[in-house]
C-alpha cells in the first residue's frame, strides 16, 4: 500500500522491516527491526483508495469490525485477500473459518481497548450513532493524511 500511495521511501523501510523480521526475528515472532531503527507504518487499502480519489461512501458499522465505510470495507476485504497468512491457510486447504480467526480476534482486541471510551461517548452524546460517524471519519482522514493537517500548513 505504501509503493501504490507514491511512497517509495516508506515502502523500502517496511520491505525491510519484513525481510529482517522474517529472517532474524524469527519469523516475526521478534520486532528486530524497530531495534534497528526501522518505524513501522499501518497502510491499507482503504487508504490507498483514499489517495486514489475514491469517495468514502456510505458509513457503515460492522458486526465485529465496528465502524467504516463502503471504501474501507471494500479495502478491508482486499487486505484479506492479499494478507500473506491467508495464501499460507489456502496452500494448507484451511478454510474460512480458519481464515477469520486473525480478523476477529483483532475486531474483538480493538473493541476491548476502547470499550471504556465507548461507554463514555454513549453516556454523554445525545446521539451516539452521529457521534461515532464522526469521530471515525476524523480518524479516517487523518489516517489518510498520514496525521499532517493541510488545513493548518495552508494559513
Amino acid at each position: 500500500n505504501q509503493l501504490l500511495q507514491g511512497k517509495p521511501k516508506k515502502s523500502i523501510n517496511d520491505f525491510s522491516r519484513f525481510i529482517l523480521n522474517s529472517t532474524i526475528g524469527l519469523a516475526g515472532l521478534i520486532d528486530v527491526a524497530s531495534k534497528m531503527g526501522l518505524d513501522r507504518h499501518e497502510e491499507d487499502f482503504g487508504q490507498t483508495l483514499a489517495v486514489w480519489g475514491v469517495d468514502e461512501g456510505a458509513y457503515l458499522m460492522l458486526p465485529i469490525f465496528g465502524p467504516s465505510n463502503t471504501r474501507d470495507a471494500f479495502g478491508r476485504g482486499v487486505d484479506a485477500l492479499l494478507n500473506p497468512m491467508s495464501f499460507t491457510f489456502r496452500m494448507n486447504n484451511i478454510g474460512i473459518e480458519g481464515r477469520l480467526t486473525q480478523p476477529v480476534i483483532k475486531g474483538v482486541d480493538t473493541r476491548d481497548l476502547y470499550l471504556d471510551y465507548l461507554e463514555e461517548i454513549e453516556e454523554s452524546s445525545l446521539d451516539f450513532y452521529a457521534t461515532m460517524r464522526s469521530l471515525y471519519q476524523q480518524k479516517r482522514k487523518t489516517d489518510i493524511k498520514n496525521g499532517i493537517n493541510l488545513e493548518v500548513l495552508s494559513m
